[in-house]
Parts: structure tokens; C-alpha cells; sequence
């Protein structure tokens, strides 16, 4: 597992085990710079993935173990969206996030779901089924994206 990853998913363990004392304490600046860290987090583990899926890339090891660190990223990204951080410039979140609670969550656990599904097909090295699964993936974060981000 990469450093970058395992900074990241510690960080996030950390956060989400005091998540409402470290939500106190944090600065709003910090909460969306962990935010955007964790969303390249899931780019940088998902895009070869979508790579393999194209087939542009190929299945190994290494894409399964991407498909793992996925899903573990996938949970942690439930925990990163902080009201303290919906007004701050330089986020791409919209604000219906924190209008729309439910609907967001929703999504995200559609996400963490597919996610799961995809490391579990990836450690069964089961390729048409990871193949498959990388498609969910991408419809589970593009739903997301359409309605709670900012497109760029």
C-alpha cells in the first residue's frame, strides 16, 4: 500500500473515531484541505482502474490491491464533509450537501457500496466481474458529482 494511502486512511480513521470533538477544534480551511486530499485519494486509486476497464491498462496485483484501497477510501469519504467547510472558497462541493442531507448521504452510500463490491470481485481476481463493477463505480460517483459538485 502506498504512504500517500496509508496517510490518508490513518487521518481518516483518526478523524472519524473523534469526528465530532475534532470538527470543534479543526479549522474549516483544514477540514476541506483533508477533503480534497481523500477525493485524490479515490481518483488516484479509481482512474486506473477505469484504465484497466478501457483497456488501457492491465489487471494485476497492483489494480486489485487499488480496488481494496478504494473502498477503504470510499468510507472514509462519508466522514469528510464538514458544515464547517461548505462555505469556503476554493471547494467544489455545492451547497446542497448540507440542504439535501439525506439525498447526499444516499448517494455516498451507493458509492460505498459499489466500492465494496469492486474490491470483492478485485480479491476473487474475478475480471469480468471487476470490469463490470469499475462501471458501477463510475455511475455511483458521477451521480454524486452531478448533483453535489461544482463542475469544473
Amino acid at each position: 500500500m502506498s504512504r500517500l494511502l496509508k496517510t490518508t486512511i490513518a487521518t481518516g480513521l483518526l478523524l472519524a473515531f473523534g469526528a465530532g470533538v475534532a470538527y470543534a477544534q479543526v479549522k474549516p480551511e483544514h477540514l476541506l484541505k483533508y477533503r480534497q486530499g481523500v477525493m485524490r485519494a479515490v481518483a488516484f486509486q479509481f482512474g486506473p482502474l477505469t484504465g484497466v476497464a478501457k483497456g488501457e491498462a492491465q489487471w494485476g496485483p497492483a489494480m486489485a490491491q487499488k480496488a481494496v484501497n478504494l473502498a477503504a477510501l470510499s468510507v472514509i469519504a462519508g466522514d469528510v464533509f464538514s458544515p464547517a467547510s461548505k462555505d469556503l472558497a476554493n471547494s467544489d462541493a455545492k451547497p446542497e450537501i448540507w440542504v439535501k442531507p439525506d439525498d447526499f448521504k444516499m448517494k455516498m452510500v451507493a458509492f460505498q457500496t459499489e466500492a465494496a463490491k469492486l474490491a470483492e470481485f478485485a480479491k476473487a481476481d474475478d475480471l469480468e466481474k471487476v470490469m463490470a463493477q469499475v462501471n458501477a463505480v463510475g455511475k455511483a460517483c458521477g451521480a454524486c458529482h452531478d448533483d453535489f459538485r461544482v463542475k469544473r
